[in-house]
């Protein structure tokens, strides 16, 4: 049998499985022309059919782009 304090770990880390944001937001950064840019991922670009305009209406002035990670199409915003 398992001791109580597995037990209470385990129920924790559920809880914070359960409890986490269903989606993260990652950034990565890439020197350009001697200028970094921040991609600030903001989900699948199905979800957002025109990242552009998406990027820029939540104040990114350079707008986004869909951009590969892995096998999926993400939707990226620009900013420096």
């Amino acid at each position: 049998m398992a001791s109580s304090g597995k037990c209470v770990f385990f129920v924790f880390l559920c809880m914070v499985v359960l409890l986490a944001p269903s989606e993260v937001q990652a950034k990565s950064m890439v020197k350009v022309n001697d200028a970094h840019q921040w991609y600030i991922v903001e989900g699948l670009c199905s979800k957002y059919p025109d990242c552009n305009k998406h990027c820029k209406e939540i104040r990114f002035p350079l707008g986004g782009k869909c951009l590969k990670f892995g096998v999926n199409m993400m939707c990226t915003c620009i900013s420096t």
